[in-house]
């Protein structure tokens, strides 16, 4: 690539395309890290952020007191090879046109940053690679994230970027601009790469939640998961991590804080519990949400009156199945494990009905008859049924496992590994059906929550 200077950075987060979106207090936090890394190095950073619900150009508003809500939605023309969903396809966040306003306002970048989260979101960062080709034509596009991570050469010859990163950016973002400018320095260390940096939320024009993470990656090894394919797994500083939240509830008055980790209760006593700590014994008007879910084995009763304390609102427990024999293939929750956490958070003045249990269905060894006695369960004991459809997502050994058995084909279009279409269960009992028993699982909460 011919040498040139780099002064210009842009972040671009896409829209979301695909048959439903909802905003749990989603941030583009690895792309607005990477954006940090380089605004603490002299770079001039700028971001366009299509998820921005609270941009103030915006007529369409969805928000609900705690910060989540609706996207604005276009119904746009379903890809071929989803033809046969009788639903509505449709583009999420910003609308194109005014995108392409915001686009041409901007200083040109000489580089541009793109993200892309879900692999069967890829129409989005293919419609945005074209779209800023064609508006900043000598910049060059770097693709990134989750899905250029999982699906490399997909990524390289359907979206197109002059640039594909896999995996961490910070140290790989450098390592891209210094063979383009000559003045950029080469030898940055990892550690002095992908040491804690406060990421770049304070280019949003106006900023009602914050994604925080104390944690990057996992240590456990999910079949079904991918985060082990994505990151090494590594703690932040709970000092580090207590003055981000401070800073921006400080100089934002951001009230509410989303944890993306993984696995936030793990190591308790040295992070979770300190952090936890500190905001109990500091009383502020700060709302904490925890929707990634969280293992019920690494929660105990202190805890539980930490969250309660400290003003942990949503509360979300991973659990997947009460199929024992999954149970113990997975490494998964126990009933045990289970029944214990929801105790615990009962007696700190949790209502039962507040706290989510996430079920997972759709993997290929399960049947209705497995989830629903799940979800039963789950009913007995007075949780909230969280669902979670299960994607066949590469590399993973549920993934795997899938191609195996012949509910997969690792050719299929990446559309197809949607969530929403069930995958695997739509190739065993047809999507109809799978709707079906989904609507009926739906009516378990519902009678929940008007008992």
């Amino acid at each position: 690539m011919k040498k040139r200077r780099i002064s210009n950075v842009l972040l671009f987060n896409p829209w979301i395309v695909d048959f439903a979106a909802y905003d749990f207090w989603q941030k583009p936090y690895g792309l607005l890290h990477v954006g940090a890394v380089l605004k603490e190095r002299g770079f001039n950073v700028s971001l366009l952020d299509c998820l921005d619900r609270f941009d103030p150009v915006l007529s369409f508003r969805h928000h609900k007191e705690d910060g989540s809500g609706k996207y604005f939605k276009e119904v746009i023309e379903k890809p071929q090879v989803l033809d046969d969903i009788p639903r509505y396809y449709g583009r999420y966040g910003f609308p194109y046109d005014l995108v392409v306003r915001k686009l041409k306002a901007l200083d040109p970048p000489d580089i541009v940053l793109l993200t892309c989260m879900m692999t069967y979101w890829y129409p989005a960062a293919k419609e945005a690679v074209s779209l800023l080709r064609s508006i900043f034509p000598d910049a060059i596009i770097v693709l990134g994230g989750i899905y250029a991570t999982l699906c490399p050469d997909h990524a390289q010859r359907v979206v197109k970027p002059d640039i594909l990163v896999r995996g961490a950016g910070e140290q790989k973002i450098l390592e891209i601009l210094s063979n383009i400018d000559s003045e950029i320095r080469k030898d940055y260390s990892h550690s002095e790469c992908c040491q804690f940096s406060r990421p770049l939320y304070d280019l949003y024009p106006q900023l009602n939640h914050v994604g925080v993470m104390t944690s990057r990656g996992c240590p456990f090894h999910c079949d079904f998961c991918a985060s082990r394919l994505l990151s090494e797994y590594k703690r932040y500083p709970t000092d580090a991590v207590i003055d981000e939240i401070n800073h921006w509830y400080h100089q934002r008055n951001v009230q509410h804080f989303c944890f993306y980790d993984d696995a936030l209760l793990v190591d308790a006593d040295e992070y979770s519990k300190p952090l936890f700590r500190y905001f109990a014994g500091h009383k502020k008007d700060i709302h904490f949400h925890l929707p990634n879910g969280i293992h019920p084995r690494y929660l105990d009763e202190e805890l539980a009156f930490l969250f309660k304390a400290a003003g942990v609102r949503t509360i979300r427990l991973s659990y997947e199945s009460k199929n024992q024999t999954l149970q113990r293939e997975m490494n998964k929750v126990s009933d045990d494990e289970l029944e214990r956490a929801l105790e615990y958070l009962h007696r700190a003045g949790y209502p039962l009905d507040s706290i989510g249990v996430y079920l997972l269905m759709g993997l290929a060894e399960q049947t209705f008859e497995d989830v629903s006695a799940s979800a039963d369960y789950i009913a007995r004991l007075g949780a909230k049924i969280n669902l979670a459809s299960f994607s066949p997502i590469p590399g993973t050994r549920e993934w795997i496992k899938s191609i195996q058995v012949n509910l997969w084909d690792e050719k299929n279009d990446l559309l197809l590994s949607n969530n929403t279409l069930f995958p695997i269960w739509s190739g065993k009992y047809g999507y109809s059906a799978c709707m079906e028993f989904l609507n009926r699982l739906k009516e378990k909460n519902i009678k929940l929550a008007a008992a």
